[in-house]
């Protein structure tokens, strides 16, 4: 029983002191529709953009991933209309750093391969839509 007040009053520390999250639409389509939504954290006072969001008409998320110094970092992903993975990058502070992964429609694997500073880097394979390996290629 200690051991679990202990733990809870952790948790309940955690949380509370976790930054809270507002989201706001910053742009929409002529209908009305979200169409950019972002998502601050309240830091000293200052909403700080952590989370970005483009929307299809249609609701469904056209991209998303997560900023940080006003830049794009970490891992964005882009979607076709219809709901599937189309593209997969991780960013360093607004540039392509890491894996990136492309897809068809069918969600078979177009191509894959890294980025060092925004540029192609190391090694590179492309597919076509049934699968099959078609090139390799060193950057």
């Amino acid at each position: 029983m200690k051991n679990f007040l202990i733990i809870s009053q952790i948790a309940f520390l955690l949380f509370s002191c976790a930054p809270k999250e507002i989201e706001k639409v910053e742009g929409t389509f002529d209908d009305g529709k979200p169409k950019y939504v972002c998502v601050y954290h309240n830091i000293d006072g200052a909403d700080v953009k952590v989370k970005e969001k483009e929307l299809y008409e249609n609701g469904k998320v056209r991209m998303e991933g997560t900023i940080k110094d006003g830049k794009r970092d970490g891992v964005w992903k882009v979607y076709f209309e219809e709901g599937t993975l189309w593209s997969e990058g991780t960013y360093t502070i607004g540039k392509r750093n890491g894996e990136a992964k492309n897809f068809f429609p069918n969600g078979k694997l177009r191509y894959e391969g890294f980025f060092t500073d925004g540029k192609k880097s190391g090694h590179w394979k492309f597919y076509d839509e049934a699968g099959k390996l078609l090139e390799e290629k060193d950057f």
